[in-house]
């Protein structure tokens, strides 16, 4: 199953442009769209992805982003699920709190944080400008933060893509997509 989210109605509107709570808005539609997903018994992962720029590939101009929801485990999030079994059976440690434990630490690659989320250039950045935008509590999915939760994680997304824009000086081409475990 695949859908299209657009974000404003205006062909011209990115996420970094528009307001913050019109952005949570957009992120609790994700959500809701994942509460609807979970009820169907044929889909194991969702991706929602966003390709912004021509930099990317994008082809169609109107902001929007891109869910596809599939009856097979992707493989990526699997073996980011392997590594962080793998991670806790040694360590008895949870490997994503334990990146959040050090990147507040050294707190020099740390964009922006709130009370639920934070963004980071993680120190094993494979990418150039890459950033990890993490939910401070542990959460499958979307589905399971709290209306606050995503709220923040909204907030210090919007900050990220606003701080790429403007330090720039340009409407900054991304890739985003929201990593989640399979059921």
């Amino acid at each position: 199953m695949a859908r299209v989210v657009c974000y404003d109605p205006r062909h011209n509107i990115t996420l970094s442009q528009m307001r913050l709570m019109q952005v949570v808005h957009v992120f609790t539609t994700f959500q809701n769209q994942m509460v609807e997903f979970e009820n169907n018994p044929d889909i194991k992962s969702v991706l929602i992805f966003e390709n912004k720029g021509e930099a990317v590939g994008v082809s169609n101009s109107h902001p929007h982003c891109q869910i596809y929801a599939v009856d097979f485990s992707f493989k990526l999030v699997e073996q980011q699920i392997a590594l962080a079994q793998r991670y806790h059976a040694t360590h008895h440690q949870n490997l994503f709190e334990e990146i959040i434990i050090q990147e507040k630490k050294d707190a020099t690659r740390v964009i922006a944080e709130n009370e639920n989320a934070i963004a980071f250039i993680p120190y094993f950045a494979r990418y150039a400008y890459e950033v990890m935008i993490f939910p401070k509590k542990n959460h499958q999915t979307l589905i399971s933060l709290s209306s606050q939760e995503l709220t923040d994680l909204a907030s210090v997304f919007h900050q990220v893509v606003r701080r790429m824009d403007m330090n720039f000086n340009m409407d900054f081409p991304y890739v985003l997509s929201f990593m989640q475990g399979a059921r």
